[in-house]
């Protein structure tokens, strides 16, 4: 039976709003008393060879690591600063403080509503698939099938939860360079590049024949080693505005409908271990009325402020 004890929640990543992190540490320490909680933080300033870490533990036996090393920095493309190496170094810090069987890596500006992953860890566990699946949060912007091959192993990163052995396999990969921006195709986001290199190396992929991919055989691997749930089934939200809702509809109008159990039964020959819980018709009208409401008064408020 898996408990909150075998978990280590690893918090990593600027928070886009003072606060956040607070919030999400409370939500943990509500819904996950016992468990392990890794903060990292990554500073420019910082001299020391070696990350310095800050051990304590709440009323309730929660121990909290407080992780502080080096920032790598960020690279630039044409147009933006992109913080894949920031994703990797700091997500690789933190996991050598993680001693629990799981890791639930998540950013800062989740939150969490209850304990589902204990319940969906648990589920797994029935089906003997506990050590075998990386679990992501659906997608924020669109499934990979609405726009192929470009979302092509585009995946969420608003969480990731698995064995510690999964996770620590997951950010094993090399920082990236500035020349990475014109030779590697995949590197359109850090979820894109750290998801790329994983299931490349879990099948033994050579990079050249990620681009002759087709949609089997892309879902193949995609499903031989990613279970994709909801926030719902994950007990999530979002804080940050922008996203709050419809945070991971989109996505659940792709792969997480009925479409993706039967794709998922009829690939790998076993039972989809999760229930299709959402209405997709309800789901898409909401989306579709926030995106021509509140989403338009969001934007137009920060164009304001912008151009102040």
């Amino acid at each position: 039976m898996i408990t909150n004890k075998d978990i280590s929640i690893l918090i990593q990543g600027v928070e886009k709003k003072k606060g956040y992190r607070e919030s999400l540490i409370k939500t943990v320490l509500n819904n996950f008393s016992g468990c392990q909680i890794v903060i990292v933080d990554l500073e420019a300033n910082f001299n020391s060879l070696e990350p310095i870490k800050k051990r304590t533990f709440n009323n309730a036996g929660t121990e909290i690591i407080h992780v502080v090393g080096k920032d790598p920095g960020a690279i630039r493309n044409k147009t933006k600063d992109i913080q894949v190496n920031r994703q990797i170094f700091g997500a690789r810090t933190g996991i050598k403080f993680c001693t629990r069987r799981f890791i639930y890596k998540i950013r800062p500006e989740i939150i969490f509503k209850n304990s589902n992953i204990i319940n969906q860890l648990n589920l797994l566990s029935s089906y003997n698939l506990e050590d075998r699946y990386l679990v992501c949060d659906s997608y924020t912007s669109k499934d990979p099938f609405s726009y192929w091959p470009e979302g092509k192993f585009h995946l969420s990163d608003w969480s990731y939860l698995s064995t510690r052995e999964i996770i620590e396999e997951l950010f094993s990969l090399s920082l990236v360079n500035d020349n990475h921006l014109n030779t590697d195709l995949y590197l359109f986001s850090p979820e894109t590049y750290v998801m790329s290199s994983y299931l490349i190396r879990k099948a033994a992929l050579k990079r050249e024949e990620v681009t002759n991919l087709n949609k089997e055989n892309y879902l193949d691997i995609l499903l031989s080693n990613i279970l994709i749930l909801s926030p719902n089934e994950l007990g999530i939200d979002c804080q940050y505005f922008p996203y709050k809702y419809p945070f991971g509809v989109n996505g659940y109008l792709g792969l997480t409908s009925d479409l993706y159990k039967k794709y998922y039964e009829d690939k790998l020959s076993i039972p989809y271990p999760l229930k299709v819980r959402k209405r997709l018709l309800p789901l898409s009208l909401r989306r579709n009325i926030y995106k021509r409401t509140k989403y338009q008064i969001y934007k137009f408020k920060k164009n304001i402020n912008d151009w102040k």
